[in-house]
């Protein structure tokens, strides 16, 4: 088995060599000079104008608005508005963004992989706005990060801008206020930073804005995490309505151990499911002070959930503490109210929610089960895992694997080398 996989990496090793050297033969032959000529909204040629690829658009969070960065253009067009570059076609294509020496006047293109045309003109214009609002209602935000990119074909995204805003002091509200090129797709995504906000938002896509046209987003409201009222503090005591396993205990009583709470439901699909991975991890490290607790919404009882005619989870394979939680109190306002006293202190707002309490009684968010085998000294796995992720058989398999491994980075150094070479002795007879 080892032999024929050791044959098989030696001929995949062999098969990249030559098809790597046949596609650096066939990129000779690929290579082509552009010459792009930039003008004005009146057609005019615009000299010494900047010419940037990537992110090269930056947040000033002093001065409140959009300016380049600081890093030097890639080409600036000459006195006639126009610039050259060597173009490899095979490729994943280029974008580009272009401005006047002022600021005043951007424009974004892209030429692809397979682009024929040898010359380019690209037309300069007033540029665009998003306007809109950031809100946070339950959770202060301490900081914000936007992402404008430019979007080719409705997939391939090209980071332009980069606004990173931090508060001296938490907010709930911002604005949002960003210059950015006409006449192109973008892709604008906000990421919220806060003790208790969920992270991102997705995507908005933003069809080709006109010159001088101000686009109105509206607000933009992040929602807290599961459970963003206990992050960062102490966990508020349980207030059980009945336990369905177990023994009665307290967080109070369980200080120094590790404990885990499970906000769950019957009707929660998902919760269900993970039942089982709880099972497996308490009994792997019950042992070693993790204590599991299922905290049930106060929608059940006892009786239900012990019913006999009940089949979506079997309780009786359950080894660790189930309780529903205390019914909630009148006049309840919270993000899911109705559902318990216990969900409402941590503001529980989806199923299932996973939460740990350390060994101080301080609570902590889980996202995946699997990331809680790291606490005791495992991995999120039982089997072997190699370089690839799979099991090995024996030492020696490993050791074929990263050979491969290793012959595959060799050969991509080297060809990067060449590539850079290339341009290298390019740039040298421009200058």
């Amino acid at each position: 088995m080892c032999d024929k996989r050791m044959r098989l990496g030696f001929v995949g090793l062999t098969v990249l060599a030559v098809g790597l050297q046949v596609g650096l033969g066939q990129a000779r032959f690929d290579m082509q000079i552009k010459t792009v000529v930039v003008v004005d909204a009146n057609g005019v040629p615009v000299p010494d104008a900047r010419v940037y690829q990537g992110e090269c658009l930056v947040w000033d969070s002093r001065m409140r608005t959009v300016c380049l960065t600081e890093e030097s253009p890639w080409q600036r067009t000459d006195a006639e508005g126009a610039f050259s570059f060597e173009f490899v076609r095979q490729g994943a294509g280029r974008p580009f963004f272009v401005t006047d020496a002022s600021f005043e006047q951007m424009a974004c293109f892209h030429i692809s992989r397979r682009d024929p045309n040898e010359s380019y003109t690209v037309r300069l214009s007033e540029p665009a706005r998003i306007t809109g609002t950031i809100k946070s209602k339950d959770v202060p935000l301490s900081g914000v990060h936007v992402t404008l990119s430019y979007l080719v074909r409705g997939r391939a995204l090209y980071p332009l801008l980069s606004a990173e805003e931090d508060f001296e002091a938490p907010v709930h509200e911002m604005s949002l206020d960003l210059l950015c090129p006409a006449g192109c797709d973008l892709s604008l995504q906000i990421e919220a930073g806060g003790l208790g906000a969920k992270p991102h938002h997705k995507d908005q896509m933003i069809a080709p804005l006109k010159p001088g046209q101000v686009l109105e987003i509206g607000a933009i409201e992040f929602r807290p995490v599961s459970g963003y009222k206990a992050f960062g503090g102490p966990a508020p005591e349980l207030q059980v309505g009945e336990w369905v396993k177990g023994k009665p205990v307290t967080l109070a009583e369980l200080r120094g151990k590790v404990v885990l709470l499970d906000f769950w439901g019957l009707w929660c699909g998902p919760c269900r499911k993970a039942m089982p991975k709880l099972v497996e991890l308490h009994k792997k490290h019950a042992r070693r002070g993790l204590v599991i607790i299922a905290v049930h919404d106060a929608s059940q009882s006892k009786a239900s959930l012990l019913d006999a005619g009940q089949d979506s989870v079997d309780l009786s394979t359950v080894p660790f503490r189930v309780a529903v939680d205390a019914a909630p109190q009148e006049g309840d306002q919270s993000l899911l109210a109705g559902r318990g006293r216990t969900i409402d202190a941590y503001g529980v707002t989806g199923f299932p929610t996973l939460i740990l309490v350390d060994k101080d009684g301080l609570a902590h968010p889980v996202r995946r089960i699997e990331a809680l085998e790291s606490l005791f000294g495992g991995r999120s796995t039982s089997r072997p895992i190699t370089l690839f992720g799979r099991p090995t058989p024996d030492d020696r398999s490993l050791f074929v694997e990263i050979g491969v491994a290793v012959g595959l980075i060799v050969v991509l150094v080297l060809v990067l080398g060449v590539l850079w070479f290339r341009r290298s002795r390019f740039e040298e007879r421009e200058s």
